[in-house]
């Protein structure tokens, strides 16, 4: 199977979508206009592309050749925006490329030095079995 036959997405939003026996990225994008983050997961680094045509801009991306890590980061991030910080997603599912709405989350009030040092942190402490 090649990967060009993945298009990206995580394991919600599309059944055959990611595939963790690929390389495996884990990104986290940022629009102004509806003051949002959203967390994705893809096998291929196009897929980015589709939501900063939409608006969405690149916070930053982390590759990892084990693609078993980025949907453990995907869930246990999101886990964590909505039971800790207590947010729930911002942005409807007719505004995303891809579907993708759950993913999201507000920025207001939510710096991204703080995003990004619970992601790094997360990244530190994901272990695969």
């Amino acid at each position: 199977v090649s990967q060009s036959r993945y298009v990206g997405g995580c394991k919600f939003c599309r059944s055959a979508g990611y595939n963790p026996s690929f390389e495996g990225h884990l990104y986290l994008l940022h629009n102004p206009t509806f003051d949002s983050y959203k967390l994705g997961i893809s096998n291929v680094k196009a897929r980015i592309r589709s939501h900063e045509l939409r608006g969405w801009i690149v916070v930053s991306k982390w590759d990892f050749e084990d693609g078993r890590i980025p949907p453990l980061l995907e869930e246990s991030l999101l886990k964590h925006v909505r039971t800790n910080w207590h947010l729930p997603w911002s942005v409807l599912a007719v505004d995303m490329p891809q579907g993708g709405h759950t993913e999201t989350f507000s920025a207001i009030g939510l710096p991204e030095q703080k995003v990004l040092r619970l992601i790094n942190s997360k990244i530190r402490s994901t272990k695969v079995e």
